[in-house]
């Protein structure tokens, strides 16, 4: 080391060489958002002029919008004191299964701070799926799970035990509907559509318009399917109660679905509905085989 650059270090505080270090790794570990050039990612627009910078990060400023932003602008990556090396460790930890209570000391964070993280990876994993279409032959089918207020205390309600049961026999609104759509090349469409049984308007809202045209949907006979089919011009192979196939037709790949889902939400000990959503995709992302390092590059850096 340079005799002259090594005598400037040993002058430098404790807190001083921290900053200084910490500098140098994001150089080293930074992903480059902007290496094809700099756009808005509030109107995508070009027209962009450097705006002084904060904490040692370039700000800039879209001449279109009049917004100011940084790379880290609309990234799980802004507000965070944690660098790039601690958040890529992270993710790979948490698509591994491992528990928040294992992941927090290996990436030097508290188990709350863990969970925040969670969702923010989740809410980026969502993103992927908001303009995920099916085609071919498309199996559609329902399941559901009970309604849970993990984590949350509520005024007159009694909380259950893990598990349990539902008040009413049968399918009732505390159960919670989760329709899942899926085709042979893995493109999947799974969303909590609300309470008890499915009606047609329920159906449009998942599926409305992410169904291609020329496709063969195969469900159950329950009614909402033949109704959305027919207001959508698609083929329809019906499985008819008490049977498991029409001719070629059946509904497998979807149940089989259906019970990994359960399986893997059973992993967490229970999911608060309000999480669903997000845990649903993260599910479908496991499933689809999609690469975690696209996940990094393209959700998480925007």
């Amino acid at each position: 080391m340079n005799q002259d650059l090594l005598e400037q270090l040993k002058k430098l505080s404790e807190e001083e060489l921290k900053h200084l270090f910490s500098k140098v790794q994001k150089s080293k570990t930074s992903v480059k958002r902007f290496e094809n050039g700099v756009v808005c990612p509030i109107c995508g627009k070009k027209h962009i002029q450097k705006f002084g910078s904060s904490s040692g990060i370039q700000r800039y400023r879209c001449k279109d919008c009049g917004k100011t932003f940084t790379e880290y602008t609309k990234t799980i990556f802004f507000s965070t004191k944690k660098d790039y090396d601690t958040w890529f460790k992270y993710i790979e930890l948490m698509m591994t299964g491992l528990s928040l209570a294992k992941i927090a000391p290996k990436c030097g964070i508290s188990v709350l701070t863990a969970f925040r993280w969670r969702h923010k990876v989740l809410n980026a994993i969502k993103k992927q799926f908001q303009n995920t279409t099916v085609s071919g032959v498309v199996e559609a089918d329902e399941t559901f799970l009970l309604e849970s207020h993990k984590g949350k205390k509520i005024e007159g309600i009694k909380g259950r035990k893990r598990g349990g049961k539902a008040k009413l026999r049968g399918i009732s609104h505390y159960q919670i509907g989760i329709m899942v759509a899926m085709d042979g090349n893995k493109n999947i469409i799974s969303d909590v559509y609300g309470r008890g049984r499915l009606t047609t308007q329920q159906t449009e809202n998942v599926l409305g318009n992410k169904i291609e045209e020329d496709s063969i949907l195969v469900t159950d006979s329950h009614k909402s399917y033949i109704q959305f089919a027919k207001n959508h011009n698609l083929q329809h192979k019906r499985i008819a109660r008490g049977k498991h196939k029409n001719g070629e037709y059946h509904i497998n790949n979807v149940s089989n679905y259906h019970k990994g889902l359960k399986d893997f939400v059973r992993h967490f000990n229970g999911i608060s509905t309000r999480y669903l959503t997000n845990y649903l995709n993260w599910f479908s992302w496991i499933k689809s085989g999609a690469d975690n390092n696209l996940l990094i590059k393209d959700c998480l850096l925007g």
